[in-house]
């Protein structure tokens, strides 16, 4: 058998699987677990998990070995209930136990998020004295940090006799993915200083996390290391890499590694045109995208909204409706993007001074009352009054859309703009996360524009905790005491900002004029 696998290696088509298969029918290998095995992935692996699962039915007593590959080949087809029935299906009607079973078992109680028969599965684990095991170990941390329980997947780290790169890298990934970047990169830290050296999986994470923080330096670190180790950067750490230091303000760099990229799939070029947005390099961003179309690789949803993106901050017209046009011809036929796309649209055109916003009103009006799934992009718009907002805001959830910072930030504005100051503060202190500096903007200039000097006192010590680099925030309350007469507070403002080197950006405009844009 040894001889055949890497003939399925090298089958990269169904065509030629089919033939491999035909072949082990004629001299009887098809019966050997470890041939129908590499059969049943390779099926899988190729989208089609119903030739896997008559390849696993053709045998009458299926081993243990058998039913983990099946039940890893549905956990990669994001299969997680399914993959769950199967392993209680081997368990409970065929009485098999193999502790090799289990990460894959694990992984679909994650994917799934059911914590309760993931706790069912731990028991059984200890109870097979399976717990011993590095890999069966990690899979439990990583099974807990995926749905959020970071404290137990802490327990299960902690406890492990031997932390090899694997589990090291699975926890920091666990505590990074739930937003808690700091403590990701402490046990990064930790990591390096017990000797274990990155790996392609640490610094995936690490990446995510520098640009979480903007911590530039370690970034760098992060990058001279992956080159120093030579561990591929071309995939999704190049991406990685791209957005990290594009979150980080370092453009020059980001584009260092886009230019090293030798294989640049749709995910590379979309990080890097959103890079340039991010800095406000619309038109670079834009022959991104020419380079992209001529090179051949084709744009996707999160593609096209990027560079509708770059169209909306040069309020160029043209370019943008030709956008729209390509995704009317793409996109439209999938109702899975046009969610993606059409908050996108309604920001482009809005931008370009062709989209009334009584009709983006009318267009989320129109998506709820047809009952069509939403995502949170689509509601983000807060123009309308102040009692449809209510109903589109406390509708979210009936979409499966929990509020995030941001939709909590144009509610909080809305209600700032006219006039609920005291209900706006009241929705500020029943936010299931502390307030950041944009939302108490919103309140600051909802104050500022109805003469609510009241609650500017209300809500001082609230003030005093942030510390942001936004200088509209501190322009807002300085402007605020300035109208007051207070001079003593405004020239604390002031220093903040001086402190900080924060200067306020001149306002501009963008208009197109015979094809040509220009700033005014």
């Amino acid at each position: 058998m040894t001889l055949y696998l890497p003939l399925f290696r090298s089958c990269t088509t169904l065509r030629t699987l089919t033939q491999l298969h035909a072949h082990l029918l004629v001299t009887g290998l098809h019966s050997d677990p470890p041939a129908s095995g590499r059969l049943i992935e390779s099926y899988a692996r190729m989208g089609t998990l119903q030739s896997s699962r008559l390849v696993f039915e053709t045998f009458t007593k299926p081993d243990s070995f058998m039913w983990a590959v099946l039940i890893k080949c549905y956990v990669w087809n994001n299969l997680f209930e399914e993959a769950i029935s199967l392993y209680h299906k081997m368990i409970y009607d065929h009485g098999l136990i193999s502790n090799f079973i289990y990460p894959s078992v694990l992984r679909a109680c994650s994917g799934s998020g059911n914590l309760v028969i993931g706790g069912k599965v731990h028991g059984r684990i200890i109870k097979c004295g399976f717990d011993n095991y590095n890999v069966v170990e990690a899979s439990l941390a990583g099974m807990y940090g995926e749905i959020g329980c970071l404290d137990d997947a802490r327990k299960v780290f902690d406890k492990m006799s031997v932390k090899d790169v694997v589990s090291w890298s699975s926890i920091i990934k666990c505590y990074v993915n739930n937003g808690k970047v700091d403590e990701g990169l402490e046990i990064f830290r930790l990591m390096i200083i017990e000797g274990v050296q990155p790996d392609y999986v640490t610094m995936l994470s690490v990446a995510k996390a520098c640009g979480e923080l903007c911590f530039l330096r370690l970034a760098s670190s992060v990058h001279g290391h992956a080159l120093r180790k030579k561990i591929e950067i071309d995939g999704p750490l190049g991406n990685s890499l791209i957005v990290m230091y594009s979150k980080c303000n370092d453009l020059s760099s980001a584009e260092k590694v886009f230019v090293t990229l030798k294989k640049r799939c749709t995910t590379s070029w979309t990080a890097m045109i959103s890079c340039y947005n991010r800095s406000g390099c619309f038109r670079k961003a834009l022959d991104v995208f020419v380079r992209m179309l001529e090179v051949r690789a084709k744009p996707n949803s999160v593609t096209r909204s990027t560079i509708l993106g770059s169209c909306a901050g040069l309020a160029w017209l043209r370019g943008g409706k030709s956008v729209h046009w390509h995704i009317i011809i793409k996109d439209m036929e999938s109702k899975s993007n046009s969610g993606y796309l059409g908050p996108a649209l309604i920001e482009f055109y809005a931008a370009c001074g062709e989209f009334s916003k009584f009709e983006a009103i009318n267009l989320f009006r129109q998506m709820y009352l047809n009952s069509l799934q939403m995502d949170e992009g689509d509601l983000l718009s807060h123009s309308g009054s102040v009692e449809e907002g209510k109903v589109y805001f406390n509708a979210m959830r009936d979409f499966g859309v929990e509020p995030d910072s941001e939709h909590y930030d144009c509610m909080v504005d809305l209600l700032s703009r006219t006039g609920y100051i005291d209900e706006a503060y009241q929705m500020i202190h029943s936010m299931p996360f502390p307030a950041d500096a944009s939302i108490w903007s919103a309140l600051l200039n909802g104050c500022r524009i109805h003469k609510r000097t009241d609650m500017i006192n209300i809500i001082e010590k609230d003030l005093s905790d942030i510390s942001t680099s936004d200088p509209g925030y501190y322009t807002i309350l300085s402007n605020i005491y300035a109208e007051e007469g207070n001079w003593n507070k405004f020239g604390k403002v002031r220093s903040v900002m001086d402190g900080y080197d924060l200067r306020k950006v001149p306002g501009y405009s963008r208009i197109e004029l015979d094809t040509k844009n220009s700033l005014v």
